[in-house]
């Protein structure tokens, strides 16, 4: 007699954790969420090879957890690598109540993207419902720390993996579980064969295909809806999924208990409507929607330095009386004396003439020529910022700027900076924006009034609560309060 898959240890340790995840987030979502499938009825948005298609899918899957007030932006290659081996490599670079910003390191075949992205969607879902790990003031962000245990890491991913589980991006997950590509091709007589295994999350494919199993059961998902389901998988993950569900359909009061569901008449009904196309937000990667003037102020900052031609009079004058010298001294020896005189009053003479004559004035940056009425080095593309003063060098006059950040980079410009802070060089380490002075920031501690922040220290004047990280209010990014002091 085959032993029950609920009796087997590490499987009622996965049902357990599943069961923490009902307990904490409600059971709704477990049986009523639409288990998404990658085909055009869940995925109904036109999709492109680039990172603007992994963006809309990025928006899908945020919508389909309830996530789709966060703000999505996304960086990093631009479009497919056309590899038939490309694997997709997408990760979370920040996560705020706000912001879900993904790194995108390589795009691969499109099927694999909503497997890369429900991870990292799972992931962030997480952190931002967990308790512990959510941050509701403006001055810290979430703990999301990487902790150097490589096992540590390995239950980090398993836990997105089963949040993913729980969310209804079970078959997503367990497609990532495990991918095996080949490609062939013919390099004269000899056959070359290529190929790649793929893992994805932390979970392994039986145990993805057990928690999916015991998902439709737990469901009573028809048989036409699992058979979809069985097809989308590999082989061997298709012989787990059949064999899991033949065992656990017997027990499936049993499971109930397991997951701590409650009594069927209390569940929602299925949510498996109709999924329309996302509205077109304008997003744009960033080096596409860059504004001319925001180019501008984003150049390396030059300064014009005047120039005369006192050195080049100076060089002509002294090339010239040297050869007059040279001929006075080969024919007309007598003359001699005043010939050597009158070789460096001809020079200096050519010198004051010709610093009287002004030159095209310089780059500050790589001394290049910036013609007259030219904004742009044609040698180094620098912004022409000013003009140096007598005795100032470049890097003093790039310091001195008032819209330059502590990292060295060039911010739009700002009004309403307070001059306070402006003097001071109080600036964010992100976007440059100076404080103006106002209360933008509040405590969770005593919830007292709004304050200002630098005005007291990094501390919460009500209460004396002190804040490491302070969150811009232009760019939303949490940076060390240090940081945005200068050195």
């Amino acid at each position: 007699m085959r032993k029950s898959p609920l009796d087997d240890e590490a499987n009622a340790e996965l049902l357990r954790q599943m069961r923490e995840r009902v307990e904490r987030w409600g059971h709704e979502t477990y049986v009523a969420a639409p288990v998404l499938e990658a085909n055009d009825h869940y995925f109904p948005d036109p999709y492109s090879p680039d990172i603007r298609g992994v963006r809309t899918v990025a928006r899908r899957l945020l919508k389909h957890v309830g996530l789709d007030d966060l703000d999505v932006d996304a960086g990093g290659v631009k479009a497919e690598d056309h590899d038939a081996l490309a694997q997709t490599y997408v990760v979370l670079g920040e996560l705020t109540e706000r912001r879900f910003v993904i790194d995108v390191y390589e795009i691969g075949a499109a099927e694999e993207v909503p497997l890369v992205l429900a991870h990292e969607v799972a992931r962030a879902y997480g952190r931002l419902r967990s308790g512990p790990m959510r941050s509701t003031h403006p001055y810290r962000a979430p703990a999301f720390q990487e902790d150097e245990e490589p096992e540590a890491d390995r239950a980090e991913e398993a836990n997105a993996s089963l949040t993913g589980m729980y969310l209804g991006l079970g078959l997503l997950v367990a497609l990532g579980a495990h991918r095996y590509r080949a490609t062939g091709e013919m390099a004269g007589t000899m056959a070359i064969t290529r190929w790649v295994h793929e893992c994805l999350g932390g979970l392994s494919p039986n145990e993805a295909c057990f928690l999916l199993a015991a998902q439709a059961v737990a469901r009573n998902e028809p048989d036409e809806v699992t058979e979809r389901w069985r097809k989308a998988l590999s082989p061997n993950e298709r012989k787990s999924f059949s064999r899991f569900l033949r065992e656990l359909r017997p027990e499936r009061e049993a499971l109930l208990a397991r997951l701590g569901l409650p009594d069927e008449a209390t569940w929602p009904a299925h949510d498996d409507t109709s999924f329309e196309p996302l509205d077109d937000d304008g997003w744009q990667p960033k080096d596409d929607e860059v504004e001319e003037e925001d180019e501008e102020v984003a150049r390396r900052p030059i300064f014009r330095v005047s120039r005369h031609q006192g050195f080049n009079g100076l060089m002509g004058g002294t090339a010239i009386s040297t050869l007059v010298f040279t001929a006075i001294a080969a024919n007309a020896p007598e003359f001699i004396m005043a010939a050597a005189l009158a070789v460096p009053v001809s020079a200096l003479a050519a010198f004051l003439g010709g610093s009287r004559i002004s030159r095209t004035d310089m780059c500050s940056a790589c001394e290049g020529l910036v013609p007259d009425g030219q904004d742009l080095c044609p040698g180094c593309d620098g912004l022409v910022r000013g003009r140096l003063k007598k005795g100032q060098s470049h890097a003093l006059a790039v310091e001195a700027l008032p819209d330059i950040t502590t990292f060295g980079l060039i911010a739009a410009p700002q009004d309403g900076a307070a001059k306070r802070y402006v003097d001071l060089g109080v600036k964010c380490p992100n976007c440059g924006w100076i404080p103006d002075g106002e209360a933008h920031w509040k405590c969770d501690a005593c919830d007292g009034a709004d304050f200002n922040t630098f005005a007291h220290g990094g501390e919460c004047p009500h209460c004396s609560e002190v804040f490491e990280d302070t969150l811009c209010p232009r760019c939303d990014h949490m940076t060390t309060y240090e940081w945005w002091w200068p050195e």
